[in-house]
């Protein structure tokens, strides 16, 4: 007898979905992939689930797991300022924590439980964000669904300027994720370049000055003889030619031929303030007492002739490179480019565009020492700003747009 073709009926041979994942479960699938991806220890991340208490108090955990009305979003990251590895579920928090390892857990079907009989990886997308900057990854992911986004705006959004507020927010944070993932300037770290013995004197004599910080180490360098301690002072003098190799790595950035092509002239004045806070931390750092008493023990030894700090800073450059980068803020300090961002209208771009121009053209005159490169690269991205909005105003309100008949 043919079977019957009842449609309302389950099928009792298939499988059936076994209890909710609990938040051991989870933190057992997490785990190895937390360790191996971002560094962080076993213990920290069994501490982080069993203080669960999320961004705003409530239980990150529980939310994901049991909450068909939360985002589906699940954040275990490593956080700065906490000194701890955290859980989340708000995207914005991990990205202001300046999060360094982030592992990112999505439910492929928000309002449904996970299913303990199924594995966790068939029913979720997992994005690993690994030390380092995090910017970078999440700029790619955002400017990938970019377009999927616009959509969804365009469908959803009650009005037009609901949609241009939307948007324009979006834009923003493209653009401060875009600032964030530019810094390429090289971090320089100067104190792992200090002797070790004179570091310890620097802690033992806190209260003396590097010149008599200086005197103790001479008498206890040179001894009797008067004869330098060779293998001390080819130490210090190695450790001196590193430091000037970091340092001149920063310096020689202004002058540099060869520049990347930047994707936005946000990104061209992000260079040069980030170059000057980099030089100035590096003459804040050749002016700790350590650096003094190293570059004045060189200079007694006969191994270098420049006159303490300032020397060395005018020797290598740095004094005249902050002098330079300085200039190009002052220049870059009232270029009017959010006029540029913000237009709404073809007559607001058009106003806009002739400002920035002009502005930038007469400034570059009276400022011929400006690298022609990164001039020709901030003109061009400078292009690609004002076509990207005309676009915007185009696409959005062309049918809005008055026209004479």
């Amino acid at each position: 007898m043919a079977a019957s073709g009842g449609g309302g009926h389950a099928d009792p041979n298939a499988p059936q979905p076994g209890p909710p994942v609990t938040a051991s479960q989870l933190e057992h699938y997490l785990r190895p992939i937390a360790t191996c991806t971002v560094g962080v220890a076993d213990r920290e991340v069994q501490d982080a689930f069993k203080d669960d208490k999320g961004d705003a108090g409530d239980r990150a955990v529980e939310r994901f797991l049991g909450d068909a009305n939360s985002p589906g979003l699940l954040f275990l990251y490593n956080d700065p300022d906490a000194g701890r590895v955290r859980l989340g579920s708000d995207p914005r928090r991990v990205v202001l924590a300046g999060s360094h390892g982030i592992v990112a857990l999505v439910k492929q079907m928000q309002e449904v439980a996970l299913d303990s009989a199924k594995h966790i990886s068939t029913q979720t997308s997992l994005l690993v964000v690994p030390p380092g900057s995090p910017f970078d990854p999440f700029l790619r992911l955002i400017q990938t669904f970019e377009p999927l986004l616009a959509a969804s705006i365009e469908s959803k959004a009650k009005d037009r300027r609901e949609r241009e507020e939307v948007m324009r927010s979006v834009e923003e944070l493209l653009g401060n994720l875009t600032d964030q993932s530019s810094m390429k300037i090289p971090q320089v770290d100067l104190d792992k370049h200090v002797n070790d013995s004179i570091r310890d004197k620097t802690v033992t004599y806190a209260d003396s000055s590097p010149v008599e910080i200086c005197d103790k180490l001479v008498l206890e360098k040179q001894g009797v003889d008067k004869q330098w301690d060779a293998d001390f002072i080819s130490e210090c003098y190695r450790q001196f030619q590193q430091c000037s190799k970091e340092v001149k790595s920063v310096v020689e950035m202004e002058g540099k031929k060869k520049v990347s092509v930047v994707t936005n002239a946000r990104e061209e004045i992000k260079f040069w303030n980030d170059l000057y806070d980099a030089l100035s931390d590096i003459q804040r750092q050749l002016g700790s007492k350590g650096w003094q008493v190293q570059l004045d023990i060189l200079k007694r030894s006969n191994r270098i002739f420049l006159s303490g700090t300032a020397g060395f800073e005018h020797d290598i450059g740095l004094r005249n490179c902050l002098a330079i980068v300085k200039e190009y803020q002052l220049l870059f300090q009232d270029l009017p480019l959010s006029q540029l961002h913000h237009a709404r209208n073809t007559e607001q771009l058009n106003t806009a565009a002739k400002a920035f121009y002009s502005y930038l053209m007469t400034q570059i005159k009276a400022q011929m020492k400006y690298p022609i490169p990164r001039l020709v690269n901030l003109i061009d991205a400078a292009t690609r700003d004002f076509n990207k909005q005309l676009l915007k105003i185009l696409s959005s309100g062309l049918l809005d747009m008055s026209f004479e008949v």
